[in-house]
């Protein structure tokens, strides 16, 4: 059996509540982690409800994470997400791989301790 690598520039993985995905995400010159909100198209009312528990929990989860996140509603999309996006640099910038890989790693075990448990408390 044979592997292609993939084209895509991101990698999910579960929290453990259906349609909520850390994902970490390299562009040309930056990367950055995030918590993707998309139980589907059908349920898009849902990922805004669940944004809006989160948000209100804002300044809370930003104390966990230990540093300010990017809260993204993305009106008239399907999903919602929170993030943290770094400029050290992307799969362009090589020569900052091990600096890009040590911050995205760090900062995805801040912002997953910091959302896991109000993921944990959503009613959904």
């Amino acid at each position: 059996m044979s592997y292609d690598p993939s084209k895509d520039t991101w990698i999910a993985a579960g929290s453990g509540k259906s349609g909520l995905a850390f994902v970490y995400g390299i562009r040309k010159h930056d990367g950055q982690v995030e918590l993707f909100i998309d139980r589907g198209r059908e349920r898009s009312e849902e990922n805004e409800k669940i944004f809006d528990i989160l948000l209100c929990k804002q300044q809370q989860i930003q104390t966990a994470f230990d540093g300010e996140l990017e809260w993204q509603r993305l009106e008239g999309r399907q999903g919602c997400r929170i993030r943290k996006v770094t400029e050290i640099g992307g799969y362009r910038d090589e020569e900052n791989f091990k600096e890009l890989w040590e911050w995205l790693s760090d900062a995805m075990v801040r912002l997953e301790k910091a959302l896991k448990p109000h993921i944990n408390e959503l009613p959904f």
